[in-house]
């Protein structure tokens, strides 16, 4: 996957992330409501979900950088253990108190369940200082990519991340956008060059843009405008292919042959590997509308069953063997093993194959973002990449 000259010459990656978080993990046989439990094991370490990505990227050998607000003591600790771990950060510090996030982690099940504090208050002059060194850094530093990764901390607008995709954009650095909710809606008409939601997250952002609702009875058009988008240079992450269609005019038709709401993962790998499951199809149908408003690929993440990825090249269902572990921050590692195939060059199929290989690695570790060479090339060999594009 060629991508453009600042990553040819193996520049950084520059990992905003504007909510970091102390990620707690407890251990438990499994969880039970009103009851009292004995923890098993806890685990304490920096997170948040750009955080994750940059541990992964550094297990990876990729250099990064580490960007984002921070508070209070818990803010000191976490810069104070990424600095111990070789991690270059910037932060604006600002009052308050970084947030802890607690994820339960049933061995029983192996399911996790997640409890995350908002984070503080960010001024509009911290982030008026964060923007204004922000488009310092794209400028300035050899920064070939940046992953704005998790969610947005109280006080930020939510165009926040719409605002710094265009400065990177206008740097000429490749952009990835892993977040939810309107984060991710005004994120998306800023034309990123990649985006990674999951299914959950797919089907609130069809119906936030209009593109199509998951409505009773399957897919309806849904009335209303969407704001306009911004159009996307000729330049995808990968290099490969040409640039998104002209976003001018009015958004795409919904699917009518769809008839249901999108799959649950056992839906998706119950339609066999050849890829032409009319469940896994709606989801791809779903991606290519969402493509059509403004980024450049699309990947769909869906846990057990793999990822879909609709890009200039072609269009993929990749999956892997079933890994049972903790799925905390395994969609991170999807992206930094997304953001790694594209630094290195390689082409779609292959550098999907690499990204669900590195998720499901993480998988076996009680904690985000730990990366293992050895589990890795043993997985890798298992993953398959069909073709979904219309003429595969």
């Amino acid at each position: 996957m060629p991508v453009n000259s600042r990553a040819a010459g193996g520049g950084r990656v520059l990992a905003i992330c504007l909510n970091p978080a102390l990620d707690i993990t407890y251990e438990v046989d499994v969880l039970r409501r009103g009851t009292t439990h004995r923890v098993r094991r806890v685990h304490m370490r920096a997170g948040g979900k750009a955080v994750n990505v940059a541990r992964v990227l550094q297990g990876l050998g990729v250099p990064v950088v580490v960007a984002g607000f921070a508070a209070g003591a818990t803010g000191r600790r976490l810069a104070a253990e990424l600095a111990q771990a070789g991690c270059e950060t910037r932060w604006v510090w600002v009052e308050g108190e970084t947030r802890r996030c607690l994820a339960v982690f049933e061995q029983r099940v192996a399911q996790a369940t997640e409890f995350n504090e908002p984070g503080p208050e960010i001024s509009p002059a911290a982030w008026e200082e964060f923007v204004s060194s922000f488009a310092e850094w794209v400028r300035r530093d050899d920064f070939a990519a940046v992953v704005f990764s998790g969610s947005l901390p109280p006080g930020l607008p939510e165009d926040a991340y719409a605002r710094l995709i265009r400065l990177a954009r206008s740097a000429g650095l490749r952009t990835v956008l892993d977040t939810s909710g309107e984060a991710l809606q005004h994120g998306l008409v800023a034309a990123p060059d990649l985006i990674k939601p999951n299914l959950g997250e797919l089907e609130e952002l069809m119906a936030r843009t209009g593109r199509g609702a998951l409505v009773p009875g399957g897919w309806g058009c849904r009335a209303g405008r969407s704001e306009r988008p911004v159009p996307p240079e000729c330049r995808p992450l990968n290099g490969e292919g040409t640039c998104a269609a002209s976003l001018s005019g009015p958004p795409a038709p919904c699917d009518r042959a769809a008839t249901q709401p999108l799959p649950f993962e056992e839906e998706i790998l119950a339609g066999g590997a050849g890829g032409a499951s009319p469940r896994l199809q709606e989801v791809r149908r779903a991606a290519e509308a969402l493509r059509g408003a403004g980024p450049a690929a699309v990947v769909i993440s869906m846990g057990a069953g793999g990822v879909v990825a609709v890009t200039p090249a072609g269009t993929w269902w990749a999956h892997g063997p079933a890994v049972r572990g903790n799925p905390v921050g395994a969609g991170d590692a999807l992206v930094a093993g997304l953001v790694h195939g594209a630094l290195r060059g390689w082409a779609w199929p292959e550098c999907l194959a690499h990204a669900v290989a590195v998720a499901a690695v993480t998988l076996a570790s009680p904690v985000a973002g730990r990366f293992e060479a050895d589990a890795y090339a043993s997985l890798r060999p298992q993953v398959r990449v069909v073709d979904l594009s219309p003429e595969g």
